[in-house]
This record gives C-alpha cells, sequence and structure tokens, in this order.
C-alpha cells in the first residue's frame, strides 16, 4: 500500500496481493486514518544543499540510480554509523574492509535472496511473504571529493523505480522492518505494531479483537480477512496463545512492562476454583497416596483425575514501591500431584532460571530428584530476582499450603542438589536445615568452561576436562582431597596457564571443602541419585 502521509512526503508501508478493488475496504483504508499513522521522519521535495556538490554516477553504474538522493560531509564510515542509527530499518552490507569508500545498505524489509522456507517449523521471513517486501531494497554510499574535504553521496537502487523524495522519507514505522510471524499477514502485524506502541501492555486477546473490530469496520483485505476466519483445526490459525501471544511478544518485548499480577492472580484463582469445585484438594493427595501404595478405593478415580488443579500459595507476596515499581514478590503454584512428589520425596532440586517469562520476574524452581536422576515437579515460583528473601517467602508458603490442608506428616529432606548460587544456598539451608547440599556437577563444568583460557590448545583442555572428570568420580573425602592435590600438582608442572586457570576456578570455592560449591563430586550423593540440578531444565521446557 503506497500511501502520501504529510504534503509531498510519500512513505512505502507494507503491501498485500489480495486487496480486492470492489471490496469496501481500499488500500488507503486498511489503516485507521492518517491522523493514527506516526512519522518517523518527513522531507519536502527540494534538494538538501548538500546534494549540490554530489556528483552523478559514472553510466557503468547500471544497477544504481546516477541522481543521489541525500548527502553528507564527512567520512563514508562515520557518515554511515549516523546514518545507520537514525535509520533502523537499514543495515550494513559490507564490511568496512571490503571498500573503503563504497558501502550498500539494505533494508531489512526487502525480499530475501534463497527458497521459500518449507516444513512445519517456519521461522519468519519476508520469502514468506513477497508481496509484503520492500521495493528500496537498497542503497548505495560513496566517499567523494578532495581529501580534507570528503561527501558521502546516496544512491538508490535503480530497479525500484522511485524518485529521490521517496527514497529520503524511506522508513518503516514501528518496527516493521522486521518479519515477526510467519503465519500472521504483516498488514495485521502493522496493526498490532501500532497499538502496542501505544499500549504496550495489551494482551493477545485485546490485540485480536482490535483486528475484528477493524475488519467488521471495513478494513483489511480478502487475505486478512480470510486469515482471521480460520479456525482452529487449520494451520497457523489465530491463536491467542501461540502465534498471536508470540507477536506481541516479538513486538514489544514484554518484560520490559512487567507482569500485570492481579488480573494474573484472579485468572489463575478463577479457573483454579472451576477446575476444584467442591473437591479439597486435601482429598485428592490423599487418593495419589493409596494409589502409590495399591490401595485405591471406590471413586478415587474421580479424586485422580483433578491431581493436577494449579494451587496458589496462601498470602502471596506483593509490594510496590512509591514510584509503582515492583519492590518485593513471591508467589508459589503447586498441584495435589505435586504436593505428592513432595511428601514421598528424599532428594530435592532447587534452581532460578531466567528469561522464561516475558515479565520482569524469574522462576523459582524444586523438583524431586529420584534415585535414577529423574525429575518430578514440587514447586514453581515467581519471584523478582535470585535473591533468599524471596525464595524463603515461596519455600514457607509452600509449607502453608500443606498445613492448610491438614496434612503435618512433611518429608524429611535429607539431600538438596542446586548451582553455585548464594542466594538459593542460603534459602534452602534455612529451609531444609538437616539437608545436605550437592553443589550441581554441570553447573561446576560449566563454571569452568567460562573460565578456559581462550588461546588454550584444544588437546590441551580436553585432558584438563578429563582430569575434572576423573576427580568427580572420587567416591570419598580423602580420595577427593588426593585427587585435588594430584591435580593441582600435575598443572603447575607441565602448563601455567592451566595452573592459573584451576587457581582461578579455586578462587570461586569450586575446590574449598569448607565451601558448599565444592561438593560437586560423587562421594557427596551417596553413589545413589542424580548429581547435577539440570534436570530441572527439562521442567522449564
Amino acid at each position: 500500500v503506497e500511501r502520501d502521509i504529510g504534503e509531498g512526503s510519500p512513505r512505502i508501508e507494507a503491501h498485500s496481493e489480495d486487496i480486492d478493488s470492489s471490496s469496501s475496504a481500499s488500500s488507503d483504508e486498511l489503516y485507521r486514518g492518517e491522523d493514527d499513522i506516526e512519522v518517523e521522519s518527513s522531507s519536502s521535495d527540494e534538494e538538501p544543499s548538500s546534494l549540490r556538490r554530489a556528483p552523478k554516477l559514472a553510466d557503468t553504474e547500471d544497477k544504481w540510480e546516477s541522481e543521489a538522493f541525500h548527502a553528507e560531509a564527512g567520512i563514508i564510515s562515520d557518515v554511515v554509523s549516523d546514518y545507520l542509527l537514525k535509520h533502523p530499518h537499514l543495515c550494513d552490507a559490507k564490511s568496512i574492509h571490503e571498500n573503503r569508500k563504497r558501502r550498500e545498505l539494505r533494508c531489512l524489509r526487502r525480499l530475501p535472496e534463497g527458497e521459500v522456507p518449507t516444513g512445519d517449523c517456519k521461522r519468519p521471513s519476508w520469502r514468506l511473504w513477497p508481496n509484503d517486501t520492500c521495493p528500496l531494497a537498497s542503497c548505495l554510499v560513496v566517499e567523494t571529493g578532495p581529501p580534507g574535504d570528503p561527501i558521502c553521496c546516496f544512491y538508490g537502487l535503480k530497479s525500484a523505480g522511485q524518485p529521490p523524495s521517496v527514497w529520503r522519507s524511506h522508513h518503516h514505522s514501528w518496527g516493521t522492518h522486521i518479519c515477526r510471524s510467519a503465519t500472521i499477514p504483516p498488514p495485521l502485524v502493522e496493526v498490532a505494531a501500532r497499538e502496542l506502541h501505544k499500549d504496550p501492555t495489551l494482551t493477545a486477546s485485546e490485540v485480536k479483537a482490535i483486528w475484528h473490530a477493524e475488519r467488521d469496520s471495513g478494513f483489511y483485505g480478502n487475505r486478512e480477512r480470510a486469515w482471521l476466519d480460520l479456525t482452529e483445526d487449520k494451520e497457523g490459525f489465530p491463536d491467542t496463545k501461540g502465534n498471536i501471544r508470540n507477536l506481541v511478544s516479538s513486538i514489544n518485548k514484554r518484560r520490559l512492562y512487567g507482569l500485570k499480577l492481579q488480573p494474573f492472580l484472579d485468572k489463575v484463582k478463577k479457573e483454579t476454583d472451576q477446575q476444584r469445585g467442591d473437591t479439597a484438594p486435601a482429598d485428592v493427595v490423599a487418593a495419589l497416596q493409596r494409589a502409590s501404595n495399591g490401595a485405591s478405593r471406590s471413586g478415587d478415580e474421580l479424586l485422580l483425575d483433578k491431581s493436577n488443579i494449579c494451587l496458589l500459595t496462601p498470602n502471596p507476596v506483593v509490594r510496590i514501591g512509591p514510584n509503582g515499581e515492583l519492590v518485593d514478590l513471591s508467589i508459589g503454584f503447586s498441584s495435589p500431584a505435586m504436593i505428592h512428589n513432595y511428601l514421598t520425596s528424599d532428594t530435592v532440586a532447587a534452581d532460578v532460571t531466567f528469561n522464561i517469562i516475558a515479565a520482569e520476574v524469574v522462576v523459582f524452581t524444586l523438583v524431586s530428584i529420584t534415585a535414577e536422576g529423574a525429575a518430578r515437579p514440587i514447586l514453581l515460583g515467581l519471584v523478582p530476582s535470585e535473591n533468599r528473601q524471596s525464595i524463603e517467602q515461596v519455600l514457607n508458603g509452600f509449607h502453608d499450603l500443606i498445613k492448610e490442608m491438614g496434612i503435618s506428616d512433611l518429608p524429611r529432606i535429607s539431600r538438596v542438589i542446586q548451582d553455585g548460587s548464594e542466594a538459593l544456598h542460603g534459602a534452602t539451608s534455612s529451609f531444609f536445615p538437616d539437608a545436605a547440599v550437592t553443589s550441581c556437577y554441570f553447573h561446576f563444568m560449566q563454571s569452568c568452561k567460562k573460565k578456559k583460557p581462550k588461546d588454550l590448545a584444544l588437546m590441551r583442555w580436553n585432558e584438563v576436562l578429563q582430569d575434572l572428570r576423573l576427580v568427580a568420580q572420587a567416591y570419598s573425602l580423602s580420595e577427593l582431597s588426593v585427587l585435588t592435590d594430584l591435580l593441582f600438582k600435575k598443572w603447575e608442572e607441565r602448563d601455567a596457564k592451566v595452573f592459573a586457570f584451576l587457581e582461578s576456578v579455586k578462587r570461586g570455592g569450586w575446590f574449598d571443602l569448607n565451601n558448599f560449591r565444592s561438593r560437586w563430586a560423587a562421594c557427596f550423593n551417596d553413589g545413589t541419585g542424580g548429581r547435577t540440578s539440570n534436570v530441572i531444565m527439562q521442567t522449564h521446557q
């Protein structure tokens, strides 16, 4: 859809191949109106004064227009860097080392080279939407002029067939130069981007409602209307829990705006009450215990059907600061089945994971670890960060939830597996005072890899890793002590770089037997069960 926004300021926007000329929605009606369009830049047909110095390209340059549409004084590296900052829809196609005087800038909404993606897991790509790509695909920047007075001239792509004024006003509002969906037509993506620019807290359902309201008002072409009418049995249908939610997260980076806590809690409570009905969660837990003991009663099957209803920890903590910022948060989520997992646990693993949900909070996870090393979920919690106080509040709330059910016989947890977090260690040690700590072997090795000397030969590094794996197999404290001493002595004599690396790992507490982080060897798990909290990743996924 080519539109004019403001006098003498044309703009290239999306193109829809399915707009029906007989439809009540003309191309100018795909959007609400020109007052709603944010114009990021404007220009007039009057040539900038700097263009008077711009030379024409040689006739042999048949790919580019001979007349420059823009010119700036300065060397090409500085001019291009500044221009890209002002035009985020463009990217530098070539390295500055390839040609010091010529640079090609490409529009990120151009039609990329290559075949259209196939298969079930298509990634968003403009190759999927060839008729919605930008014809102003690229421009050429050439540095010219005498030494000490350089000028950079911008020449448009000749095949685009657009005048200089269009090139000067080239932009894509609200980040629509990025292809954000493999299933949602780009004109609808642009409407979502426009509305989320106004209100970044809009939900996927609210965005979908806006589309339908505009469609009912006569906007959009046949393709967009047909997509909005897709049913759940059709591939790529409008899914507020799938492609629309992913679109919203992609556009506004939801974590920057936080989570709507009260609506979220209200929704969870409502759905939980509906699922539970008149059933007491304690009865479901009792039915699960009888089933695991092979002593099920008549009617237990109905109770077992509700073993996965969501249960919130009582009295969640939500504290807001004077400026509306989130100061403290601790909310736990469990279920009868997860509580049953806990009541039959001996070993648990705890971890805090970032960037799982689109909000400025992190997820605390507690799982039971079986003798085979498998994980059974116990508790999920929302906390503002990996800090001891919030984690303790979630754990205490979990015990309060169990006690409210009338369950007083809590398990005796003998071992906790965790990473090297001091905050997590403080919280779990306080909550499980009688439990021994096993430091996660996976996180130990990960910490070592982060400290690996950059110029260390691969063969030497593999030898170091093999030595660390050998130390990790120690089945007694005395054996661990001997192997650790031999490890340090070996590399002190053979390689100063490796020895310095081991010393840096030691300073982190991973070899200090008085530090909980050093408890990553086999001797700290009694020779049974898992030695890593990495299985929690399966729960997170």
